[in-house]
């Protein structure tokens, strides 16, 4: 009687055990399959992890377009000045070296000039047309200092700046300060006579 209630026992064990292990195994497969499938909740958190801490080019134009005028501003750099040189040398310019890359064909706007367009029509800049009048957006004609959304990009860049999540000289530095050129002559010592030193 005692060697029946003992195999019981160990039977009843042995179930639980084997239980224990199903259980281990379905759990153990579900986590597996958490990290291989694209649509489950953990994944799906990861990639928009990623997403957020990556600026759209909308926001990287944004930010870099209002980094511009302050530059503008704080240089006193005089207006008008054609949309092509306020693009590439201060647009462009304004853009951290750690942000990333502003590609215009990314962002909903595709070129410049739409951008800007939209820029004005919110009162934030003013715009000149061509001398023959096709083209609206010639030149940035003028900065509208006093915008409220100017004001406030100012106000949280200086924030950001005080918090140390950004640089101080980012509105003092325009394209003119950032890099100085030189022209120097360069010579190619031949090589017998390198040699021969």
């Amino acid at each position: 009687h005692v060697s029946k209630e003992m195999e019981h026992i160990t039977l009843n064990d042995k179930n639980e055990e084997t239980a224990e292990e199903v259980q281990h195994d379905a759990i153990s497969t579900h986590n597996v399959a958490n990290t291989d499938d694209p649509s489950s909740p953990d994944n799906h958190n990861e990639e928009t992890k990623e997403e957020a801490t990556t600026p759209s080019h909308d926001e990287i134009l944004s930010k870099a377009f209002f980094t511009s005028l302050l530059q503008i501003l704080s240089s006193k750099t005089p207006l008008p000045i054609s949309v092509s040189t306020y693009f590439a040398k201060h647009l462009v310019s304004a853009i951290p070296p750690n942000s990333p890359r502003l590609d215009m064909k990314q962002t909903s706007y595709k070129k410049v000039g739409p951008f800007l367009l939209e820029m004005e029509s919110k009162g934030i800049i003013q715009l000149g047309a061509s001398k023959d009048g096709k083209d609206r957006c010639a030149f940035l004609a003028a900065i509208v200092k006093q915008h409220p959304d100017l004001l406030e990009f100012k106000r949280q860049l200086k924030k950001e700046v005080e918090a140390g999540d950004a640089d101080a000289s980012i509105i003092a530095s325009g394209p003119d300060t950032k890099r100085k050129m030189a022209v120097v002559d360069l010579f190619i010592v031949p090589r017998h006579i390198s040699d021969g030193l």
